[in-house]
């Protein structure tokens, strides 16, 4: 079997060997191809390592086990009303689309995000090995690609991703997922942090049955600031 680095050889050889064939090829147009190709077979190399970390992080059990949740929290994403007023100020038009949490658009340009409340602390807690981190939104399935993207962008990696591919509300899907992540990484602590005023306060109350059922010696859901119950 080719080894990552013989791929990554052979695409950048067959870029230069395609475009070199056409004469019409300016060097600039040329260099630039090639950087994008070894760009793709470096994001290739990139998702082999995180999903060997993923698999070998299954096998052990965590200290701690760290969830987020994404929008208001680990990033300052548009709310409906100032991300609709952000667009028509920006593009002199209308939000054009039937809802906001379910529409990719609402996390592409001309809207901008920026630094979530619990950003500082996920860079606290990805300097630590005994640490799993979760990144869990009500977005859905569907959104997977876009919720990522803007992820990159802010230099966010957890080692779960969850998405609500449930026909359940976003609450009763999340207090199932903790529940699995629990049984999966068997952590005696766990901290959530959560931006839904509602959320929080049910994910608190989940404390006695996780110490009583799983084990768990300290539970904390922090609400961060600013809070809402969207």
């Amino acid at each position: 079997m080719p080894t990552q680095a013989n791929r990554g050889a052979y695409v950048r050889a067959k870029t230069r060997a395609e475009f070199e064939k056409n004469a019409s090829v300016e060097g600039d147009a040329l260099e630039e191809a090639l950087r994008l190709g070894e760009a793709q077979v470096e994001n290739a190399r990139a998702s082999a390592e995180h999903l060997t970390k993923v698999f070998a992080d299954e096998r052990v059990h965590a200290r701690e086990l760290h969830v987020f949740d994404f929008d208001g929290t680990l990033v300052d994403t548009p709310t409906p009303t100032d991300g609709m007023e952000e667009f028509e100020r920006r593009t002199g038009t209308r939000w054009p689309h039937v809802g906001w949490w379910g529409r990719a658009e609402s996390l592409e340009p001309p809207l901008t995000m920026g630094v979530g409340p619990a950003l500082e602390e996920y860079r606290e807690s990805v300097m630590r090995e005994d640490v799993v981190r979760v990144m869990m939104t009500g977005r859905r399935s569907k959104l997977k690609d876009s919720v990522e993207a803007v992820m990159r962008v802010f230099d966010i990696e957890c080692h779960e991703h969850i998405f609500n591919g449930t026909g359940h509300s976003t609450l009763v899907y999340k207090q199932n997922e903790l529940r699995r992540l629990v049984k999966k990484y068997k952590p005696k602590r766990v901290r959530i942090w959560e931006d839904r005023v509602s959320h929080a306060r049910e994910f608190g109350d989940m404390e006695d049955e996780f110490k009583r059922e799983h084990g768990v010696v300290e539970w904390t859901c922090t609400l961060v600031e600013p809070s809402n119950d969207f």
